[in-house]
């Protein structure tokens, strides 16, 4: 297995599970996270993005493909998704 997808495995088995909630911290959270596993090439327009993450979550595959952590980088998309529709997330929620 190579580093990357330990890496991968790892932030979704300790990392993305201990994040949930409805307040603008998790939001920001998951942004820098997602930005962290998209990878250095891929840039977020994280000032339209704060509000409304609506984009990622429409083309999800435009989104992670390519990422650094393709897995960890979707189960986010799908946070920020539910954080969008529900105004709550967690990582056992989709």
């Amino acid at each position: 297995m190579s580093r990357e997808a330990a890496f991968d495995f790892q932030l979704l088995q300790k990392i993305l599970p201990r994040i949930q909630g409805s307040n603008s911290s998790v939001r920001q959270v998951l942004m820098q996270l997602l930005q962290i596993t998209l990878g250095a090439d891929k840039k977020l327009d994280k000032s339209k993005l704060e509000e409304d993450a609506s984009e990622l979550w429409r083309s999800i595959e435009k989104t992670v493909d390519g990422a650094a952590y393709p897995q960890s980088a979707r189960k986010i998309v799908y946070m920020l998704r539910r954080l969008d529709e529900d105004g709550f997330t967690s990582y056992w929620l989709s």
